[in-house]
């Protein structure tokens, strides 16, 4: 780290005590040295900082480490911030979302994307499309999208067999009164017992808000970590489950009630 970062760090602590930020002020808590340098949980690598000097922070020790991605990473999550469950964290100005952003693309440019030579075994492949089915399957159109996928879809040319296709569909339909195939069907005892069984012991699913120990940014579930950070959401669950450190240097937690 050169010596912009430090100073910055020892004017703050010049100022006041390493956790010096009065009782219900809104603070985050930031590691000195990031766990990617080498830092660790350590009070003596720990300070509280107001929202904007955590950004400050973040801004300096990326911009000093042009090609350490967790710190990038880090860097460009934070200027994604807008508002998260009332915390006053700091929005950051058009200007310094662009200048994160530039950064973190040159980092991960050619050889530095982790992706880049990755070739997907088989047993990747079939997990990828496994979670696919699971994020597709029974899932419903909003109105909007509907109108959308119509409008797509108006002057597309249909071949001769699809064409044939729907009139034989439309036929069925009214050659049947009007009704699906099925309209009044009722399951039988086997079937419903088939779901019956897929069903049982299925535990309801619960959002839990999640933190990024790092930004300290906080998010209101794994699924949104996953938008607003771009990691995925078994990625985020891993860490939050068995503290691991993401690719990105990045480490996330579950928050609790009595947290």
């Amino acid at each position: 780290m050169s010596l912009a970062y430090n100073e910055f760090i020892q004017n703050i602590l010049d100022t006041r005590d390493r956790f010096g930020v009065p009782e219900g002020e809104y603070k985050e808590r930031h590691h000195v040295i990031p766990r990617c340098l080498g830092g660790n949980d350590d009070e003596s690598n720990l300070i509280d900082l107001y929202a904007r000097e955590h950004y400050e922070a973040h801004r300096l020790l990326a911009q000093e480490n042009p090609y350490n991605k967790g710190l990038q990473f880090a860097w460009w999550t934070m200027s994604r911030c807008t508002t998260v469950r009332g915390n006053e964290r700091y929005i950051p100005t058009p200007e310094e979302y662009e200048e994160a952003r530039i950064a973190f693309v040159s980092c991960m440019k050619g050889d530095n994307n982790p992706m880049r030579h990755h070739v997907f075994t088989d047993e990747e492949r079939k997990k990828l499309s496994e979670r696919a089915i699971e994020i597709f399957t029974g899932r419903t159109h909003s109105e909007e999208t509907k109108k959308k996928m119509s409008e797509a879809s108006k002057d597309k040319p249909k071949s001769e067999d699809h064409k044939q296709a729907l009139k034989d569909a439309r036929k069925r339909y009214f050659d049947n009164g009007g009704k699906t195939w099925c309209d009044g069907k009722h399951l039988s005892d086997e079937h419903k017992k088939k779901i019956g069984d897929a069903n049982r012991g299925r535990k309801p699913v619960i959002c839990r808000p999640v933190k990024c120990l790092e930004t300290g940014e906080v998010f209101e579930s794994v699924t949104d970590a996953h938008k607003k950070t771009g990691l995925g959401e078994e990625t985020i669950r891993r860490s939050c489950k068995l503290e691991r450190i993401t690719k990105f240097n990045l480490s996330f937690r579950y928050i609790t009630e009595n947290k």
